[in-house]
């Protein structure tokens, strides 16, 4: 190869390397897009549309709003043709009013962060409004799993959480949590929770059998872990008063409405006094119970004999009383 010849092949080789990078650079160029941020799914045109392009300020057709599908932090390259196509859709002719877009827009939707924090705290205080708890009682509560912090649109966030208690003991909580803006949902998580709860409970001093009547004599106070799903115990002996066991229990089983419920002043099958009060005449007679009542309410009961069924105000227990005008 003579000098000549290399010589030709260096400046060939140069020329078709600074064509390559003037290239590169008016592709570069063209390939630049402007950034735009909106706040909703929604943009108005005016945003979207170059400074250059608009030759009327005043327009009201630049306050049209153009969908942008995008949910809160997503970034969307969006491309002339695709922007025409979505003011087509909008029922805006760009052509026909001269507005063009001579680049990509990168269209960004803000939003604000919904901390795990806040989340978490907001399951833990549905926990407690749901738990009876009193003075002394001694709770603890840890999320299973800590969520992630969540995207949200921007504007005022309002969490709300509603809490779910276990079915078995020893099982965890189920907390959803919902969060709004506007009026809005705007994110949403299931948080579980571990909690324990030590309190000073009534407990059975001894084997309860079954349809035992109860009083304090039955139960002693002493300080045990409780689960909601044994149901709400009982912390007063007072509260111990017409209550009957419904199955029998062993000693140190803690007293709960579940197993332990308020007996009726009036059951289905029993022979009750009725006091038919007639003007001033008042005529008592055994009858049998249709159902179970307490005080103050109606109960259908049924003559000794079957021959006459009627309704009854339970007075007291083991009364019904009714009136019939004369």
């Amino acid at each position: 190869m003579t000098p000549a010849e290399g010589k030709g092949i260096a400046v060939r080789l140069v020329a078709s390397v600074g064509a390559a990078l003037l290239l590169c650079c008016v592709l570069s160029g063209r390939a630049a897009a402007r950034e735009v941020q909106v706040v909703g799914d929604q943009a108005r045109l005016r945003d979207l549309l170059p400074g250059t392009a608009i030759t009327d300020p005043a327009d009201p057709l630049l306050d049209t709003l153009v969908a942008t599908d995008l949910m809160p932090g997503e970034r969307r390259l969006l491309t002339p043709a695709e922007m025409l196509l979505r003011l087509s859709q909008a029922g805006v002719e760009a052509e026909a009013r001269g507005w063009y877009f001579p680049e990509n827009i990168t269209v960004t939707r803000r939003c604000q962060v919904a901390p795990a924090e806040d989340m978490v705290r907001a399951g833990e205080e549905a926990i407690r409004r749901t738990l009876a708890l009193v003075p002394g009682d001694e709770m603890s509560i840890a999320v299973i799993r800590k969520p992630r912090a969540l995207l949200a649109p921007v504007g005022e966030l309002a969490l709300r959480a509603l809490a779910e208690p276990p079915r078995l003991p020893g099982g965890l909580w189920l907390v959803a949590v919902s969060g709004e803006v506007d009026g809005a949902s705007a994110v949403n998580c299931d948080l579980r929770y571990r909690v324990t709860v030590i309190g000073e409970v009534l407990v059975t001093n001894r084997s309860v059998r079954r349809h035992e009547t109860l009083d304090a004599s039955h139960v002693v106070f002493a300080r045990r872990a409780l689960s909601a799903a044994g149901g709400v115990p009982l912390r007063d002996p007072a509260e111990l008063a017409n209550r009957r066991a419904v199955r029998a229990v062993p000693a140190g089983t803690i007293v709960t409405a579940a197993w332990a419920p308020e007996m009726p002043l009036v059951g289905r099958g029993d022979l009750v006094l009725a006091s038919v009060h007639v003007g001033p005449v008042v005529v008592c007679e055994r009858v049998e119970a249709l159902a179970d009542a307490n005080q103050g309410e109606r109960v259908r009961v049924r003559a000794q004999d079957g021959t006459r069924e009627y309704l009854a105000w339970v007075s007291r227990p083991g009364c019904v009383e009714v009136t019939v005008a004369p």
